[in-house]
């Protein structure tokens, strides 16, 4: 049980400094913060944290084997796709920000 402990500690804390390295992350929770303040930049922070904790966990838990197949990995893929399309047809409908510097 401790060796668990001490394992989930290590992934909590791989987790947490990968949340801080620099790269798209980072900037992401900079670019909160700058624009909407330290508690949005916090908020920014947890989710990526939660993010990566909960993909480390699936690793770390065997759930990539079982997805090794082709055909979960079919499904995923075309979940991903189907997703990817949602995301830019909501894209395409947002209105345009209009700036009027005068």
């Amino acid at each position: 049980m401790e060796s668990l402990i001490l394992e989930l500690s290590t992934l909590f804390i791989v987790g947490f400094i990968g949340a801080l390295t620099p790269g798209p992350d980072i900037l992401f929770v900079l670019r909160n913060t700058i624009s909407f303040g330290t508690k949005a930049g916090f908020s920014s922070l947890f989710g990526i944290f939660c993010g990566w904790l909960v993909f480390i966990s699936l690793i770390y838990f065997g759930f990539a084997h079982l997805i090794n197949g082709a055909l979960p990995q079919g499904i995923l893929s075309c979940i991903g796709g189907f997703y990817l399309f949602y995301v830019a047809f909501a894209l395409l409908r947002k209105p345009k920000n209009t700036i009027d510097f005068h």
